[in-house]
């Protein structure tokens, strides 16, 4: 398991800063923790930056990936508007 911070995210994928990342091409399922809500992803990584991050291209089922990544952007949206100062 490889573990990294949520950079970006759309409807297509994501991007996951971390110090080791995996090479392109490589099949992944992204899980993605907020409020206590877990959502798993399948995907494929498309771009690989030593020392920063990996782009990640999700491949699921398009109603599955829409249903999800719009639950946690709506999420993300809420947790940062309760940080707003």
């Amino acid at each position: 398991m490889l573990s990294g911070r949520l950079a970006d995210i759309c409807l297509g994928g994501c991007y996951i800063a971390t110090v080791s990342p995996l090479p392109p091409g490589i099949s992944v399922t992204v899980s993605f923790r907020s409020n206590g809500e877990r959502a798993a992803i399948a995907g494929k990584t498309i771009t690989s930056m030593p020392g920063s991050g990996m782009g990640i291209e999700f491949t699921s089922p398009a109603q599955e990936i829409t249903r999800r990544i719009q639950a946690l952007i709506e999420q993300i949206n809420q947790e940062d508007a309760n940080l707003a100062i």
